[in-house]
């Protein structure tokens, strides 16, 4: 799987990373990003990801598997398919 994690900002590249490749559950803001829950994106985000919420929509769309992301029940099926809970 080739995934261009470029498109987002820095310090939430390995997150995302862990989390696409091997299923480790990233912090509270990416995880509601990975819900497709903005509102609660929008209050957990830092300084730097409140001007990023665009480029995290992009790469979701992009690049990241359909399966990781979407709804609590993707999220929580990714993480399980990788045999975490």
């Amino acid at each position: 799987m080739s995934v261009n994690y470029d498109l987002l900002p820095d310090h939430c590249r390995e997150g995302m990373r862990l989390w696409i490749e091997h299923g480790i559950s990233p912090g509270d803001f990416l995880l509601a990003v990975l819900r497709n829950d903005f509102c609660e994106a929008i209050v957990r985000a830092d300084s730097i990801n409140e001007h990023h919420l665009r480029a995290y929509a992009q790469f979701l769309h992009y690049e990241a598997p359909p399966d990781c992301w979407g709804s609590e029940q993707k999220v929580i099926a990714w993480k399980e398919r990788w045999g975490r809970k």
